[in-house]
């Protein structure tokens, strides 16, 4: 007969999926409500894309293209945001990462600045989208504006991006 009990790859990612959305959730309601205690020059850093870029990275890009949808659709709902606009502004990073990210060796990715680096690009892209689909571009300051949120938040989310990289190196150096 058949054995029930052996857990399969559809099981373990069903359950990280169910994982991942409620992290989505608790990220979401910390970023929008809690987030303003860590602002530096009214930059924000964008956790949420960092975690879907972790995800991209780690599950793949179809799976990382669903999660960076339902993740902007839980942020839109929780900010209260025009519905899809952040899902995508995290779809359009998510399907980019398709091209950079290595083909057979994802800790390859994960685990080195090659993260920082995805993490950085990823968020421009993301905060360029939003500011172009929600500013008034026939203002005089636009491109300065433009310049300095993609490039603030973006630098400012691939600082954070480096906890998780010194967490792992930390734990491999005692191994």
């Amino acid at each position: 007969m058949f054995e029930y009990n052996k857990p399969t790859i559809l099981n373990t990612l069903w359950k990280r999926t169910l994982v991942y959305f409620l992290l989505f959730f608790i990220i979401s309601a910390v970023q929008i409500n809690f987030l303003d205690i860590i602002k530096i020059y009214n930059f924000l850093p964008d956790i949420l894309i960092i975690i879907t870029v972790w995800i991209t990275l780690r599950e793949g890009v179809y799976i990382g293209l669903l999660l960076a949808f339902f993740a902007g659709i839980i942020h839109d709902s929780i900010a209260l945001n025009p519905y899809g606009l952040t899902a995508f502004c995290y779809i359009v990073p998510s399907f980019v990462l398709k091209f950079f990210k290595s083909k057979d060796n994802y800790q390859k990715d994960l685990f080195t600045l090659r993260f920082l680096v995805f993490t950085f690009m990823s968020t421009g892209i993301s905060t360029g989208i939003k500011v172009l689909l929600t500013m008034n571009i026939f203002t005089e300051e636009f491109e300065m504006y433009f310049l300095q949120q993609s490039l603030g938040v973006s630098l400012y989310s691939a600082i954070l991006s480096l906890f998780p990289i010194l967490i792992n190196y930390r734990q491999n150096r005692y191994y």
